[in-house]
């Protein structure tokens, strides 16, 4: 009896090798799918424990933190942001114990602060986010600026006004909330139009040591349109690092405006001075030039930009509220709701900037 050799013919293995592609066609974009999902859910997550992590400072300190500190006016030195503040409650201790609060964020001279700032702290990282540089301190989550004629990127209520911005954050040397006339009296920078700019935002920067800025802090009670209608931080891949600008290191340490804060449009004033509103501009992907602005648009944009961005598919951005709870903003969200959402109290802003109240189901 002759033996044979048991084994595949050549059509068998092209069989074989089809049916495997077929599967690998159907269960590599379903794979891809569930990773994108679990980094989703890190990223949401990752903002809701920052969420939990200042409300429990607000719990403890009866205010929210500023969004950063700065030296004295007259020597205008970037000392820390408001992440140094929470690192006691994000498990943090050991590096907010070794801080030098007296030294800037990126010193290495006199203190250990400048290597700190470069640790990677899994919790501030969105995984989606494309822009991270390993070891150097990422962020990928900011704080309620209001809108950008409120503080502006590389500005402080309390320094000179050379160093504000003007309405859609350009940098002119004269123009800053102090020059704007929120209620429409016809007076700029009186003590009505700086409560009009504190009713736009929430988090604005403190002194240090002298803490002048305390007055700008707000706590839970002056969220007076609700917590559960008011944006407490979101996110931005413009954040961070910046390789263009290596001594103004760009990391969760660094208290620059476009380093730790959003802000909505300064455009929502067309003429520069509030006495025409439109709150439609807050968020555009048509108007220019407010729609480099807008939410996801900035993503093009040099490090520093401070609008709202993702890499999430599903084109919206995470934000979580001053009530702890977590949403996804569509990025063609109204403008007019995307204002509202920015405004603790825009139910009370005076004149033209009022705001009616949020309806939930335009969300």
């Amino acid at each position: 009896m002759r033996n044979t050799r048991a084994g595949f013919t050549l059509i068998e293995m092209l069989v074989v090798i089809f049916i495997i592609g077929v599967l690998a066609a159907l269960i590599l974009p379903a794979v891809q799918r569930a990773r994108a999902a679990a980094r989703r859910t890190q990223c949401a997550n990752n903002l809701r424990q920052l969420g939990m992590a200042i409300g429990q400072f607000a719990d403890t300190k009866k205010h929210y933190p500023p969004c950063g500190y700065w030296d004295t006016p007259t020597r205008l030195t970037p000392m820390r942001s408001w992440v140094v503040d929470l690192l006691p409650y994000l498990g943090r201790q050991d590096i907010y114990d070794e801080w030098d609060k007296d030294q800037p964020y990126y010193d290495i001279a006199i203190s250990n602060n400048g290597a700190l700032a470069s640790t990677d702290i899994a919790v501030l990282v969105c995984p989606d986010d494309d822009t991270v540089a390993p070891g150097t301190g990422n962020l990928s989550y900011v704080l309620n600026g209001g809108f950008a004629f409120t503080m502006g990127p590389d500005s402080n209520p309390d320094i000179p006004a050379a160093y504000h911005l003007g309405p859609g954050g350009s940098a002119t040397t004269g123009l800053g909330w102090i020059f704007m006339d929120f209620d429409g009296d016809g007076a700029t920078g009186t003590d009505k139009d700086k409560s009009a700019m504190e009713m736009m935002g929430i988090f604005f920067y403190e002194h240090w040591p002298r803490n002048r800025g305390r007055r700008h802090l707000h706590t839970p009670r002056t969220i007076r349109d609700g917590l559960s209608s008011t944006i407490l931080a979101s996110e931005n891949l413009r954040t961070g690092y910046n390789r263009d600008f290596p001594i103004w290191v760009g990391n969760w340490a660094s208290p620059w405006a476009g380093n730790c804060l959003f802000f909505g449009s300064g455009h929502i004033c067309p003429n520069g001075d509030c006495s025409q509103v439109d709150y439609e501009l807050a968020n555009t992907h048509t108007a220019t030039p407010a729609a480099e602005e807008a939410i996801n648009a900035s993503r093009n944009l040099p490090e520093g930009s401070p609008w709202v961005s993702s890499n999430h598919a599903g084109a919206g951005v995470h934000i979580v509220l001053c009530d702890g709870s977590l949403r996804f903003l569509a990025e063609n969200v109204s403008g007019s709701v995307f204002a509202k959402l920015i405004t603790p109290a825009g139910s009370y802003l005076p004149g033209r900037l009022r705001q009616a109240p949020l309806d939930e189901k335009d969300l």
